[in-house]
């Protein structure tokens, strides 16, 4: 058998002010300006057996696990443990958060002889994670006080997962019996989040008195599989083969002007604040391709292809979210949500093919 196994990670996490563990008071008179953060993983795995003899049984297994995740995060003022207080008069920009991961995994398995029984069985699994967030104000756990008089900007961030995976499985003989199968799973996830003011687990109080603006948030997943088994016998025997397939995507944008989180919170839009929340979307795309193809010149050729994709995108927009707890909430100025749209395509191809000529 041969065995492949490729993983990768990356992180990468930018902050203005961070507090950390502790009763913390952060604040912001100036300009905090995160731009341009970046995470990206890739990995690509390729397992290749090959077992050829003259008579009796051949084997080939090849084996093949791909996996990546990438996070990319970025906050203007992060309090972090404890109860803290984080004030913003002035201006906080995140601009081009990008995290993405890219997996590849390819099996090929051979098995031929002259005279007897060949089994080869080809499997790839890859899987990809890509997760980038931005969050202005972030109390983190505990009991905060966050408030925003001046401007909080969150913008360009993006989620990109893909995963492919390429399973072949071939066997063959003069005389016996020929078995292949041929598995491919893959795997892609791309999550992407805004948050104005984030407050975390705790009883927090959260307040906006002037400007958060959002826009611009993707998540984009695309998830391929492919997988062949060939099995033949040239004479007389035997020839079975199974093909099987999955793919599978799932993309998440979601943008809130104030978030209470977890815990008892109070949470208000005053009159003078305003919250836009524009452009916010995410799309998937699945293909699934499994083909099986048996043939014996003399004997009973059997098999079976299948496939399974699906898809999940979600797009969200909140102006304010209590999340869990017994929370308060009021608006006195504006909120407008603009322009939030989820696509996600699934495309599935199973073909099978099996023939006996006498």
């Amino acid at each position: 058998a041969a065995l492949a196994d490729a993983g990768a990670t990356s992180t990468t996490t930018a902050a203005g002010l961070a507090g950390g563990d502790g009763r913390d008071t952060l604040a912001n008179r100036g300009t905090v300006r995160i731009e341009d953060i970046a995470a990206e993983s890739d990995a690509v795995g390729v397992s290749v057996d090959i077992k050829i003899a003259k008579n009796g049984l051949g084997v080939g297994a090849a084996l093949v696990k791909s996996g990546v995740a990438s996070t990319a995060e970025a906050t203007g003022l992060s309090g972090g443990a404890g109860n803290d207080t984080l004030v913003n008069d002035g201006d906080i920009d995140i601009l081009r958060s990008t995290a993405k991961a890219d997996a590849v995994g390819v099996s090929v398995a051979l098995a031929a002889s002259s005279n007897g029984v060949n089994v080869a069985a080809g499997l790839a699994d890859g899987s990809s994670s890509a997760t980038a967030s931005g969050r202005g104000l972030a109390g983190g756990a505990g009991d905060d006080l966050a408030v925003n008089r001046g401007h909080i900007g969150i913008s360009g961030l993006r989620a990109d997962g893909s995963a492919t995976s390429v399973s072949l499985g071939l066997a063959g003989a003069n005389n016996g019996i020929s078995a292949s199968a041929a598995l491919a799973d893959s795997s892609a996830t791309a999550i992407a989040g805004a948050t104005g003011i984030d407050g975390g687990e705790g009883h927090d109080e959260l307040w906006n008195m002037s400007g958060i603006a959002i826009g611009d948030i993707k998540a984009h997943a695309v998830a391929v599989s492919a997988d062949v088994a060939i099995s033949g016998t040239l004479s007389a025997g035997v020839a079975a083969g199974a093909a099987l397939g999955r793919a599978s995507a799932t993309a998440e944008a979601a943008a809130v002007g104030v978030d209470g989180g977890a815990g008892d919170d109070r949470l208000a839009n005053k009159a003078d604040g305003h919250i836009v929340i524009d452009d916010v979307g995410a799309s998937t795309t699945a293909v699934g391709v499994s083909v099986q193809l048996g043939v014996v010149s003399n004997g009973a050729a059997v098999g079976a292809a299948l496939v399974d994709t699906s898809t999940t995108a979600r797009a969200a927009a909140v102006g304010l979210q209590g999340g869990l707890g017994d929370d308060v909430m009021s608006n006195a100025g504006e909120l407008t949500l603009q322009n939030i749209h989820a696509d996600a395509l699934a495309v599935s191809v199973s073909v099978t093919g099996n023939a006996a000529l006498n």
